[in-house]
């Protein structure tokens, strides 16, 4: 299972909703019960809480020192290998089957934020630094060197949004029409952010699938499930009407490749 981002109001480690959040998929996450691991990327709201006074350096050491290490100790699993310590539980990624997932941190480059409280200047800029880029590169030649078929990238922010042709900045690397096939792969970049349901496409077999996600507004809700068979692949929207328990989908919310 994995999370888009945005776990919290306004980040930080004891925030209400970050700890709900935590509280409710232990549940799943145990070595002794269903052993389902979630699995999340970080959200802006994960790193704001410079309303209260605090920068967003604290909360990113929350998320990197504290959140992630202590929930995955508490499930008896280890983290997934870490690009760098710098990166450490921002930008990793896994194998399983015949495909990788590649999880990345959309909101700002490393290096380059030099005022912590301007968060809607040089730190939130949602787009992907070199560093991030090189890393995705290098884990799509070994996927590819390695025989898998399928690439799962996330991250918190759309590449593309509603209407929009162009990405910003580094962002247009993402979304190049040959990031996957160059590599023989095929594929998705998954994301959250924006509250609403929507689907790209970026190039031959590459798709961009924004989740609506429990936490939107909109009503119904919604979740997206991958299915993977052999060389192919579907993403799947499951939709929960408010005041509902029943999840139900749709003949247009499925998407084949």
């Amino acid at each position: 299972m994995v999370n888009g981002g945005d776990l919290s109001s306004l980040g930080g480690l004891n925030e209400i909703y970050e700890r709900q959040w935590l509280d409710d998929i232990s549940l799943v996450w145990r070595p002794d019960g269903y052993a389902i691991p979630v699995y999340a990327v970080v959200g802006n709201h994960d790193l704001t809480r410079w309303v209260l006074g605090e920068s967003w350096k604290t909360k990113q050491s929350d998320w990197q020192n504290s959140l992630w290490p202590g929930y995955f100790a508490g499930g008896g699993k280890a983290w997934p290998v870490n690009s760098s310590n710098d990166y450490r539980y921002l930008t990793y990624s896994f194998a399983y089957g015949n495909s990788i997932f590649i999880f990345t941190d959309t909101l700002f480059m490393w290096g380059n934020s030099g005022n912590d409280q301007d968060w809607q200047g040089n730190m939130m800029i949602q787009e992907i630094n070199p560093e991030q880029i090189a890393y995705v590169k290098y884990m799509l030649r070994w996927a590819r060197d390695n025989g898998k078929q399928h690439a799962f990238i996330f991250g918190h922010a759309p590449y593309l949004t509603s209407g929009s042709t162009t990405a910003k900045g580094n962002n247009n690397y993402m979304i190049s029409s040959t990031l996957l096939s160059t590599y023989g792969l095929s594929g998705a970049y998954m994301c959250g952010h924006t509250n609403e349901l929507t689907h790209r496409t970026l190039g031959n077999g590459y798709q961009q699938f924004t989740a609506e996600t429990g936490g939107g507004d909109s009503n119904p809700n919604s979740y997206l499930r991958i299915f993977i068979d052999g060389g192919n692949y579907s993403v799947q929207a499951n939709f929960l009407a408010h005041g509902s328990s029943a999840w139900y989908t749709t003949p247009d919310a499925t998407w084949d490749y």
